[in-house]
């Protein structure tokens, strides 16, 4: 039926098909609804293409999924996505691994430490619904190198700043993110930094982030309260 189609009965409010593709690669998103499906019941739901974007990272390889008029790339690099001018009715895969001979990889370990990272995601993601907050993993919905001006802009106006006026506080984990542009950070997190005013250095938690990243948030949190502080939280 399509990755839209289906996450819809689960998840309201998805206005395209690229953004159904990268909410499905989420661990534990994109299983399956209704008693009336036979795997509703199967622990593994939701979890094939979470792993399969992390084990295309891993490899250095890519892949491509199509569904409806939405294209979601997924590379080592990062993850983007487009619209297509004609849409598909349901879904397509392709991956490309290029292996140099003699290239070795125990796969039930990568099994073992992905399935690792999606607990801790689920717990983290989890918690902060619990906890009244929002919570982003940045590697698994943007990739490695978050640059995407565009993506951000889609996510923050989709989900952060809906989460702002519901007096959510917002938590942004930078886990496996490399490098990430001032431009991707100014628009992902200026406005909701707006909306709060100085509350925004208790609302926003960034964790795991790299020392390059923090010090650009903090010059994104400086330039857009009218007020300056140094007790924004980080982990």
């Amino acid at each position: 039926m399509g990755v839209k189609r289906h996450l819809a009965q689960n998840y309201a409010g998805l206005a395209t098909d690229d953004e159904a593709l990268r909410l499905a690669i989420q661990p534990e998103i994109s299983g399956t609804f209704g008693k009336q499906d036979p795997y509703s019941t199967i622990n593994n739901a939701g979890m094939g293409l979470f792993l399969s974007s992390n084990i295309i990272r891993r490899l250095r390889a890519d892949m491509y999924l199509i569904s409806g008029s939405g294209v979601l790339h997924v590379s080592p690099m990062d993850t983007t996505s487009k619209a297509l001018d004609v849409g598909w009715p349901g879904t397509i895969a392709l991956v490309t691994v290029r292996l140099d001979r003699g290239t070795e990889f125990a796969l039930d370990l990568m099994m073992s430490e992905f399935r690792a990272q999606a607990r801790t995601e689920v717990k983290a993601r989890t918690s902060a619904n619990e906890e009244h907050r929002h919570y982003l993993s940045v590697y698994n919905y943007f990739g490695r190198f978050a640059d995407d001006k565009k993506e951000a802009i889609s996510y923050r106006d989709k989900y952060l700043l809906p989460a702002v006026d519901e007096g959510k506080s917002l938590v942004i984990d930078f886990n496996d993110v490399q490098t990430s542009t001032h431009s991707f950070l100014n628009a992902l997190l200026a406005s909701p930094i707006r909306r709060m005013g100085l509350k925004a250095y208790k609302r926003i938690r960034i964790i795991n982030a790299p020392n390059d990243i923090r010090e650009t948030i903090d010059y994104v949190l400086d330039d857009n309260t009218s007020d300056g502080a140094d007790d924004a939280k980080y982990e």
